[in-house]
């Protein structure tokens, strides 16, 4: 009888801090360097936009400066797992490899530590300034990309690479936001940035995504049949935050088509929201 390819998964895994110094300093500049693009760019808009700047309330105003830098992080990391996917599709070719990319994609670590700490910062702004559902999508992005760290090497490279490319809607649905906020919601130039944000919102997070959250969790499952989806527990929480996060698409994309199509439009600047 054929030997099955799982026999050679990893068995028994135990956490373990495993991230390299690199990793460690890219989760602190995750973190660090979102937190500097949000003041930065309030600075910047304070001194060479100051009218914009003083008509906002103090909440909008720092919305305007998170949204500054999680569209500088989505643009820079969309591009990033972007590059990176090609070649872990040419490693990935079974549920094993899959699973653990054989060798470890160097770029692919470096990319979900960055995730790990730009997802520290957003839960604290999300918090700070935004409903309970926006925190807690940053809180399961946290742990997402954080815990793999604490596995053997390799682990949802390719997964990842796909998923972290979700971020490249961030930067139309912010420019949409800061649109409203300057009085510009009815002009060419809004109904542009409106229509290819939602594209790109369907192109990436539903036509690419969904298939690739259900090829994981074939994967899963034939991890689990096999008996090498160890510690258990990590594997139901991966299947379980990919439900999540796929919900809130859902319920964004619900929010999206009431401001794009709906007849709403003269509330767009109530109804602009905080889109991961």
């Amino acid at each position: 009888m054929a030997r099955s390819p799982l026999a050679r998964a990893p068995v028994n895994v135990a956490l373990e801090f495993n991230a390299t110094t690199e990793q460690i300093a890219c989760v602190v500049a995750g973190c660090l360097g979102a937190l500097f693009l949000q003041h930065a760019s309030l600075f910047y808009l304070k001194r060479y936009h100051r009218q914009f700047i003083d008509g906002l309330d103090a909440k909008s105003r720092a919305d305007v400066g998170i949204r500054c830098a999680s569209s500088v992080w989505g643009m820079m990391c969309g591009v990033w797992a972007a590059t990176l996917l090609p070649r872990a599709l040419e490693t990935s070719t079974d549920t094993l490899t899959r699973m653990y990319a054989q060798p470890p994609l160097v770029g692919a670590e470096r990319l979900m530590a960055l995730a790990t700490g730009f997802f520290a910062w957003d839960t604290v702004v999300s918090k700070m300034y935004y409903e309970a559902q926006y925190f807690w999508h940053g809180l399961v992005s946290f742990v997402v990309f954080g815990l793999p760290m604490f596995m053997p090497r390799g682990f949802l490279h390719l997964y990842a690479c796909n998923f972290l490319m979700w971020e490249t809607t961030i930067p139309c649905l912010s420019a949409r936001y800061i649109l409203i906020k300057a009085g510009m919601g009815s002009t060419t130039m809004f109904k542009a940035v409106e229509l290819v944000g939602f594209a790109f919102w369907i192109i990436i997070r539903f036509v690419i995504g969904l298939p690739m959250m259900y090829l994981y969790f074939k994967d899963a499952s034939a991890m689990f049949a096999a008996k090498r989806a160890s510690p258990t527990w990590v594997y139901v929480w991966y299947v379980t935050a990919s439900v999540v996060l796929q919900v809130m698409n859902f319920i964004w994309l619900a929010a999206i088509l009431r401001a794009v199509f709906g007849k709403g439009k003269k509330k767009r600047d109530e109804g602009a929201m905080k889109e991961e």
